[in-house]
């Protein structure tokens, strides 16, 4: 596989990392959450516009691990191609809940701002964590497939697995030393691995 397919291995995890940096954190609470939105709707929308353009990279780099898995195991990379992928959509929609509430406290009633929250996020927040925990158990199956196919270093398929799977599962927050951690090792497993897809070899069909 060429340059661009490295990058785009690599890319997704970055684009995250970035975001984490700059987006304001879910938190339960709803009154705290939609408070520090209002004090940072620009970073707020900033950091979750970055977080869909990172989920939608992301598609191409679990794409691009199923590829390697797929040589010598190909029911694991399917299967963990279609939740990874399930999983980098349903991170991109936590972020789409973020930009509406960036637009809500543009209103400038706080108060009716986390009144209408909790009745958005609370009456639909059920797919999307679930998508995102599916999206977990897909970079667990893809990361289980690297391993076993001895196509990158083991550590580096652990990498993938514990990275990806903390990415996903810490897409809604709240802590974020712990969302940075999560998406900085992701990166470095996916850096790791990405010297693996140039040496890809196509599968060979008996005929």
């Amino acid at each position: 596989m060429s340059v661009l397919a490295k990058m785009a291995l690599i890319t997704g995890p970055l684009v995250v990392l970035a975001a984490r940096f700059v987006l304001v954190p879910y938190w339960d609470e709803a009154d705290v959450y939609i408070r520090e939105v209002a004090d940072h709707p620009g970073r707020s929308d900033l950091g979750a516009s970055l977080v869909i353009v990172g989920a939608m990279l992301l598609v191409s780099g679990v794409l691009l691990l199923a590829r390697l898995v797929s040589v010598d195991h190909p029911r694991i990379a399917v299967t963990g191609a279609i939740l990874g992928v399930i999983g980098c959509v349903g991170m991109a929609c936590v972020s789409m809940a973020t930009l509406v509430a960036g637009q809500m406290v543009r209103i400038g009633d706080t108060d009716a701002s986390v009144a209408l929250w909790e009745r958005v996020w609370n009456s639909d927040k059920l797919w999307p964590i679930m998508t995102v925990h599916l999206g977990a158990l897909g970079f667990i199956v893809l990361a289980v497939g690297l391993f076993r196919a001895g196509a990158v270093p083991r550590a580096a398929s652990v990498l993938v697995g514990l990275g990806g799977a903390m990415t996903m599962t810490t897409a809604a927050g709240p802590i974020r030393p712990l969302l940075i951690i999560a998406a900085t090792i992701a990166l470095v497993g996916f850096v790791w691995v990405a010297p693996a897809i140039s040496s890809v070899r196509p599968a060979v069909h008996a005929g």
